[in-house]
């Protein structure tokens, strides 16, 4: 459900804005863009970061930053423990 959220923003912030705000000039920089100069180059940035919000965002669901094995690490030198973990580090 939030990567069709995610391609939504995406669809309406090019369509409703970059397109309206920097409308298609004669000698257009990407034939298959109809953005100005400024407009492409906006709109190449915010895809590379709308990009990285996606990988981030599949980093986060398909890893397990949370789990905690029985013994701590051997280069630990005075690991604490958790009380409400059963002892566990």
């Amino acid at each position: 459900f939030t990567w069709i959220l995610l391609a939504f923003a995406d669809a309406a912030v090019t369509y409703y804005v970059l397109l309206t705000w920097f409308p298609e000039t004669p000698g257009a920089w990407a034939p298959f863009l109809p953005l100005s100069y400024t407009g492409s180059m906006i709109f190449l940035v915010y895809q590379v970061l709308f990009l990285l919000t996606l990988a981030s965002h599949v980093a986060s669901v398909f890893t397990d930053p949370g789990t905690i094995t029985e013994d701590p690490p051997a280069n630990f030198e005075n690991p604490r423990f958790c009380q409400i973990c059963q002892g566990r580090w």
